[in-house]
């Protein structure tokens, strides 16, 4: 699963949507969640000005915005989270009694 295109395994999540500047935290016991799984609708993103916001693959980048190779580029996984957005499932990594937290922005 870390493979494939869009899903990664740990790491870090973004937080543009809603600039969140704090952790995750257990709800039983407080202490800070770890990501471990992250699923994104896409695999790039483009800014205001049609230009990418985040990696985007240079054998794909001869792909015309709008066009339908582009956009199977953009969704490799043909997976939509909410709205075209991205979830992260965080656990408690001390132990495995705490319930995980799903996060999606």
């Amino acid at each position: 699963m870390s493979t494939f295109p869009d899903c990664k395994l740990g790491g870090s999540m973004c937080w543009a949507t809603t600039d969140m500047q704090f952790s995750l935290t257990c709800g039983v016991c407080g202490d800070p969640l770890s990501l471990f799984l992250h699923f994104d609708t896409y695999e790039f993103g483009l800014n205001h000005g049609g230009d990418p916001d985040r990696f985007w693959p240079l054998e794909e980048r001869h792909l015309a915005p709008g066009t339908p190779a582009f956009d199977a580029a953009r969704e490799p996984t043909g997976m939509s989270v909410g709205r075209g957005s991205h979830v992260g499932l965080f656990l408690y990594t001390t132990g495995p009694t705490h319930p995980p937290s799903f996060f999606t922005q």
